[in-house]
């Protein structure tokens, strides 16, 4: 006669293993919501680490003021570039006239991205006599 304890044996212990790893399995604990597709959970709530600033590509990375989050990364609206960290217009930032860091001198005016003691005007039926205020766009 055959000795089946051996195979009994081990059919016993992959049917214990197998039960031990199904409870364990239906007993781990949440670790947070269930997002749908494309959102992740950050603190107990899903985002869109693509597309939101508070969240952008990482939970909790908060993209500067003026910036919009674009495929992950904190980036200016159109037509803005970064300059310290912020979104300025070097077309009339007299800051970044032109390019960052390039500071017009004292009583100077940044226009289209170079610096000018000129004021500005502006032709009204030909006539170039009203002066135009630049104002910087703080965002």
């Amino acid at each position: 006669m055959i000795n089946s304890s051996p195979m009994i044996l081990m059919l016993s212990l992959i049917l214990i293993l197998v039960a031990c790893a199904t409870a364990d399995d239906l007993a781990a604990p949440s670790s947070g919501p269930v997002c749908p597709d494309g959102m992740f959970p950050c603190n107990g709530t899903c985002f869109d680490l693509s597309t939101d600033t508070q969240n952008c590509g990482s939970c909790g990375n908060v993209c500067s003021l003026g910036m919009v989050c674009i495929k992950g990364v904190c980036t200016c609206m159109a037509g803005l570039d970064v300059c310290n960290e912020k979104c300025t217009d070097t077309s009339i930032d007299p800051l970044n006239c032109g390019a960052c860091g390039n500071i017009c001198p004292a009583n100077a005016i940044c226009i289209d991205g170079s610096c000018s003691d000129m004021s500005p005007q502006i032709c009204i039926d030909g006539d170039c006599s009203y002066p135009i205020t630049m104002q910087l766009r703080n965002l």
